[in-house]
Order: C-alpha cells, then structure tokens, then sequence
C-alpha cells in the first residue's frame, strides 16, 4: 500500500512538481491549494494521510497541523519555509526551504529529506528533528 502525502501549497506548479516526483517514488500524492481544500480532500476521500508537505506560511496552517495531529497521531510533517531561521513549528518534524529551482537535482533531495522523515531509523539519533536550508 502507497503512502498518501498530502502536498499543500499554493503554488500548484510546485505542487505539481513534486507531485510528480512522489508518484515515481512510490507515494500517492493528494495536492491542496489551501488548507480549506485540504480538509475537504480529507473528509471526501476519508484519507488517512502518511505525510503532510505544507507551506507555513498559508492562513491556519498551525490550527489545521495541531488538529491533524491530534485525529491523526501516525501523520508526519514537512514544514517549507521561503528562508532558512524562521523558527521551527511545534507540529512539523522536519522543515526545509522550498526549492527555488524546480529542477531535477532539487526533486532528488527534497524527495531524499521525505523519506528520512518517513523512515526515521534513517536518521541518526542526533537528527530527529532539524531545520535543512
């Protein structure tokens, strides 16, 4: 069974992108513009999310992650920020820069920080939960 990553970000050319590179790598991707879509792909699809990818910045992010959590407990979290510093949400277990360059090589470790965050045994017991810029 495939993983479903909910990818949520109003660039819906990123979203696309990634998308993309999910459904090679063998995950089910669900793409959101906003955080309203996402709550209705989740009640219509009855979707239980493995991964969430979502852009802090968009309105009630930390209400609906807080809420995710909570109905969701096995759920992991991608938090993209637009720059390096900005301080880690209480929610997300792994944030990262969104990619300027939509390009291969960026794919390659985007979708390399997704799988570390899916199987944490890959990570060493110091890198459970950091900010990569």
């Amino acid at each position: 069974m495939k993983t479903a990553v909910l990818l949520i970000d109003c660039d819906l050319g990123f979203v696309f992108w990634l998308g993309q590179g999910l459904d090679k790598a063998g995950y089910e991707a669900f793409p959101a513009k906003s955080i309203p879509d996402a709550l209705r792909l989740i009640a219509e699809l009855h979707l239980t999310v493995g991964l969430v990818i979502v852009n802090c910045a968009l309105p009630d992010t930390a209400e609906f992650l807080a809420a995710l959590r909570h109905k969701q407990r096995l759920t992991k979290i991608i938090g993209l920020v637009e720059e390096a510093g900005i301080p880690i949400h209480p929610e997300v277990d792994w944030q990262c820069c969104k990619p300027e360059d939509l390009d291969e090589t960026s794919k390659t470790e985007l979708l390399c920080q997704i799988h570390c965050v899916l199987a944490p045994q890959a990570l060493t017991p110091e890198v459970t939960r950091r900010t990569i810029v």
